[in-house]
């Protein structure tokens, strides 16, 4: 969705082709249309991890942070729904009650005890977009407890962390844009 919405403004601003640009953000309708249909669950207001070629759905099982948890957070991430969209509110929701600490560990107070270590930042600028300045203060403290160097030699950003992982949180710690 994210990558057709992107090429359709490629079209428009780089190109000033807009029946180009028309293409693709049509196509983009479709997927994201496609999104809501076929893997949004109205009952249980959680996203379907998958749908296979035989019709069947993977429901999301919220005791799996990846793919199932962190599928949650991927539609508001990209621009499928507005961090103000009822669903994405639902889904966000979900995901800080099933993961608030003690049975399970707090994905933003502790991000390296829930998927064996990866310090995964994409959740946390989906929780971002989704208006959750406080939950995101506190996984930023987090990955600074974790990530960045306190002394020399200490290795700071090792893996488990991604360049995927350090542009997301590259965007939580910037400041937001200006209108001019």
């Amino acid at each position: 969705f994210a990558g057709l919405r992107a090429l359709a403004d490629l079209e428009r601003e780089a190109f000033n082709d807009s029946g180009r640009s028309a293409f693709y953000r049509a196509a983009a309708r479709r997927v994201q249309a496609g999104i809501f249909k076929e893997l949004y669950d109205p009952r249980t207001k959680l996203f379907r991890i998958a749908k296979f070629e035989d019709g069947r759905c993977a429901p999301a099982n919220l005791d799996l942070w990846y793919p199932d948890t962190q599928a949650q957070a991927w539609p508001c991430l990209f621009g499928v729904m507005p961090p103000t969209d009822p669903r994405a509110r639902a889904v966000m929701a979900a995901v800080n009650a099933h993961w608030p600490g003690g049975a399970r560990p707090d994905w933003a107070a502790h991000p390296e005890q829930v998927d064996q270590g990866w310090i995964e930042a994409a959740n946390a600028a989906a929780a971002l977009r989704a208006g959750e300045t406080n939950r995101v203060r506190v996984y930023v403290q987090a990955v600074k407890r974790l990530k960045f160097p306190t002394a020399a030699g200490q290795p700071g950003f090792a893996w488990p962390f991604s360049v995927a992982d350090a542009g997301w949180l590259l965007q939580i710690l910037a400041p937001p844009p200006t209108d001019r």
